[in-house]
Protein backbone atom coordinates (compact mmCIF):
# COMPACT_ATOMS: atom_id res chain seq x y z
CA UNK A 1 0.00 0.00 0.00
CA UNK A 2 3.19 2.54 0.53
CA UNK A 3 4.58 1.68 -2.48
CA UNK A 4 1.41 2.42 -4.34
CA UNK A 5 0.67 5.78 -2.45
CA UNK A 6 3.83 7.05 -2.85
CA UNK A 7 3.91 6.32 -6.91
CA UNK A 8 0.41 7.93 -7.49
CA UNK A 9 1.23 11.13 -9.38
CA UNK A 10 4.72 10.64 -9.03
CA UNK A 11 4.69 11.23 -5.65
CA UNK A 12 2.83 14.36 -5.64
CA UNK A 13 -0.16 13.22 -4.36
CA UNK A 14 1.14 11.93 -1.02
CA UNK A 15 3.01 15.03 -0.79
CA UNK A 16 0.19 17.43 -1.56
CA UNK A 17 -1.74 15.77 1.13
CA UNK A 18 0.65 16.05 3.97
CA UNK A 19 -0.15 19.86 4.67
CA UNK A 20 -3.99 18.43 3.77
CA UNK A 21 -3.71 15.85 6.78
CA UNK A 22 -2.24 18.33 8.92
CA UNK A 23 -4.59 21.02 8.53
CA UNK A 24 -7.18 18.44 9.63
CA UNK A 25 -4.86 17.25 12.49
CA UNK A 26 -5.03 20.78 13.94
CA UNK A 27 -8.81 20.98 13.52
CA UNK A 28 -9.88 17.95 15.19
CA UNK A 29 -6.83 19.18 17.88
CA UNK A 30 -8.71 22.61 18.35
CA UNK A 31 -12.46 21.27 18.54
CA UNK A 32 -11.34 18.77 21.33
CA UNK A 33 -9.59 21.82 22.99
CA UNK A 34 -12.94 23.79 22.68
CA UNK A 35 -15.65 21.19 23.71
CA UNK A 36 -13.43 19.31 26.32
CA UNK A 37 -14.91 15.67 25.02
CA UNK A 38 -13.94 13.06 22.20
CA UNK A 39 -14.62 14.54 18.74
CA UNK A 40 -14.28 11.82 15.76
CA UNK A 41 -13.29 12.41 12.33
CA UNK A 42 -12.75 10.68 9.37
CA UNK A 43 -10.17 10.62 6.73
CA UNK A 44 -11.29 8.48 3.54
CA UNK A 45 -8.46 7.65 0.47
CA UNK A 46 -10.20 6.50 -2.42
CA UNK A 47 -7.94 5.49 -5.66
CA UNK A 48 -10.06 4.71 -8.85
CA UNK A 49 -8.55 1.89 -10.90
CA UNK A 50 -8.60 1.67 -14.83
CA UNK A 51 -7.23 -1.26 -16.97
CA UNK A 52 -6.74 -0.95 -20.92
CA UNK A 53 -7.31 -3.02 -22.87
CA UNK A 54 -3.16 -3.85 -23.02
CA UNK A 55 -2.48 -4.15 -19.53
CA UNK A 56 -1.99 -0.49 -18.88
CA UNK A 57 -3.15 0.74 -15.02
CA UNK A 58 -4.53 4.39 -14.69
CA UNK A 59 -4.94 4.90 -10.64
CA UNK A 60 -6.75 8.39 -9.87
CA UNK A 61 -6.35 9.30 -6.08
CA UNK A 62 -8.83 11.41 -4.36
CA UNK A 63 -8.62 12.09 -0.23
CA UNK A 64 -11.80 13.22 1.72
CA UNK A 65 -11.95 14.63 5.58
CA UNK A 66 -15.22 14.86 7.15
CA UNK A 67 -14.62 17.00 10.32
CA UNK A 68 -16.97 16.24 13.48
CA UNK A 69 -19.74 19.07 13.19
CA UNK A 70 -19.62 21.81 14.83
CA UNK A 71 -22.00 22.24 18.26
CA UNK A 72 -24.39 25.25 17.99
CA UNK A 73 -27.37 25.66 20.78
CA UNK A 74 -30.60 24.72 20.83
CA UNK A 75 -33.62 27.23 21.37
CA UNK A 76 -36.64 26.08 23.42
CA UNK A 77 -40.13 26.54 21.66
CA UNK A 78 -43.66 25.38 21.29
CA UNK A 79 -46.53 26.07 18.83
CA UNK A 80 -49.69 27.75 19.34
CA UNK A 81 -52.73 26.50 18.41
CA UNK A 82 -52.59 28.36 15.11
CA UNK A 83 -49.35 26.62 14.30
CA UNK A 84 -47.26 29.30 15.21
CA UNK A 85 -43.76 29.10 16.65
CA UNK A 86 -43.42 31.10 19.90
CA UNK A 87 -40.83 30.91 22.77
CA UNK A 88 -43.47 30.88 25.27
CA UNK A 89 -45.32 27.53 26.30
CA UNK A 90 -49.12 27.90 25.71
CA UNK A 91 -51.13 27.61 28.79
CA UNK A 92 -49.14 28.97 30.88
CA UNK A 93 -48.46 33.02 29.73
CA UNK A 94 -45.31 34.30 30.14
CA UNK A 95 -42.28 32.44 31.31
CA UNK A 96 -41.24 35.08 34.16
CA UNK A 97 -44.46 36.43 34.58
CA UNK A 98 -46.35 39.43 33.40
CA UNK A 99 -44.60 43.53 34.05
CA UNK A 100 -46.21 45.21 36.61
CA UNK A 101 -46.38 48.80 36.39
CA UNK A 102 -44.86 50.85 39.64
CA UNK A 103 -46.08 54.17 40.36
CA UNK A 104 -44.25 56.34 42.73
CA UNK A 105 -45.45 58.12 45.11
CA UNK A 106 -44.16 61.38 46.60
CA UNK A 107 -42.96 60.74 49.80
CA UNK A 108 -42.01 63.05 52.29
CA UNK A 109 -39.35 61.86 54.51
CA UNK A 110 -38.94 62.90 58.27
CA UNK A 111 -35.98 64.11 59.70
CA UNK A 112 -34.81 62.16 63.49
Amino acid sequence: MTDLIAMLNDGAFNQNCADKLQGFSADMEERGVDTGKKVKGKITLTIEVEREHDGVYFFTPDLQFKLPPEKVSRTIGWVTDDNRFTPNKPGQGNLFGTIREITVDARTVRGA
